[in-house]
């Protein structure tokens, strides 16, 4: 099989956002390396699976003695990046870093890439020290905006969505699927019902990433990867509901801090500063630089309802045990519920 000559490197390529965008690339021509802790074994003559920590700096070396035309990185950096974004700056043509929609304060009605972001507004203290997801992602961020180099570019996306990947408010999977397969309900905060979210499908996340993939107009610029179908939390509530028929209650915000992960700074954090916010986003941007209209973006419901669809009613995704056990024990206790979805 013929390939263009371009090789790229996507550095843990093997979550979500990987699903649709390792197969695109391959469509599209690229000889594609994936390396990651758990990367499979490949069945594709331009794929290659590397199982290797990219983290440590002398493995990423090797790595990038490759030199690669490209390089997509989905690795996270809470302290360690100063050390390496050079490194991938000197050593590929085109350089994308993963950082997230959550850096933006969510201040306006309609969220893009000129809003302003937390690490550069006042009165958030406590998401300093250390520093918070929001703020080292926007700090790592800004490494790239004064390196010097002109071969970079800055993703922000949103939630995404896949098969692998379930979002509700800020529970997860082990919460949404595996709840409603054993016909539990589940629980979210009540100020999060009507919120504005943004959850994107991985499969239009994958149509973002390759738009851009050296594509002179991306080269020193940020983007939100994101939908524009702005919904509430209830419809995600009233989609699952439909779907796999998991039922929802809500409980104060308070009372969700203390189920989810038993109050831990992280998560509150999360909680607060991501997904209580308004989440409406504006994707023209990037729609604009990729090329895509808004009919080539599969719509919401009709992407869920097709990842959904992918799951077995045996299969149960690790993790979440100590939520899903202090949501059974609150409904056990007969805890004070606010209201059925």
């Amino acid at each position: 099989m013929g390939h263009n000559g371009k090789h790229i490197l996507l550095i843990g390529g093997t979550g979500s956002m990987g699903t649709y965008l390792t197969p695109l690339l391959l469509e599209r021509g690229f000889l594609v390396d994936v390396v990651a802790l758990n990367a499979p074994e490949m069945e594709h003559p331009n794929l290659r699976g590397i199982k290797a920590d990219a983290k440590d700096l002398e493995t990423l070396k090797r790595l990038l003695a490759n030199r690669y035309d490209g390089i997509i990185d989905f690795l996270d950096y809470p302290s360690d990046y100063r050390m390496r974004y050079r490194l991938f700056l000197e050593n590929t043509k085109h350089y994308i870093y993963l950082s997230s929609y959550r850096v933006y304060a969510g201040t306006v009605p309609l969220t893009n890439e000129n809003s302003p972001r937390f690490v550069d507004l006042p009165g958030y203290d406590e998401l300093y020290n250390p520093d918070d997801y929001n703020i080292y992602k926007a700090r790592n961020e800004d490494l790239l905006r004064a390196s010097g180099f002109d071969n970079w570019t800055i993703v922000r996306p949103s939630i995404v969505f896949s098969k692998f990947s379930l979002p509700l408010v800020s529970l997860g999977a082990y919460a949404i699927w595996n709840r409603a397969q054993e016909g539990k309900s589940t629980l979210i905060p009540d100020c999060a019902v009507a919120t504005p979210c943004s959850c994107t499908w991985s499969g239009n996340i994958a149509k973002m990433f390759a738009g851009i993939l050296f594509n002179p107009a991306a080269f020193r610029e940020a983007f939100t990867f994101t939908t524009d179908e702005n919904l509430p939390w209830q419809a995600w509530v009233e989609f699952y509901r439909e779907r796999i028929g998991l039922q929802t209650w809500t409980v104060d915000t308070e009372t969700f801090f203390n189920l989810y992960w038993n109050h831990s700074r992280w998560a509150v954090n999360q909680v607060k500063y991501d997904r209580l916010l308004n989440r409406s986003m504006d994707n023209s941007k990037i729609r604009k630089v990729a090329g895509l209209a808004k009919s080539d973006l599969l719509p919401l419901q009709e992407a869920l309802g097709s990842e959904l669809a992918k799951l077995s009613p045996s299969y149960r995704f690790p993790g979440g045990e100590a939520v899903n056990a202090a949501i059974d024990r609150y409904l056990a206790d007969g805890g004070r519920i606010l209201r059925k979805l």
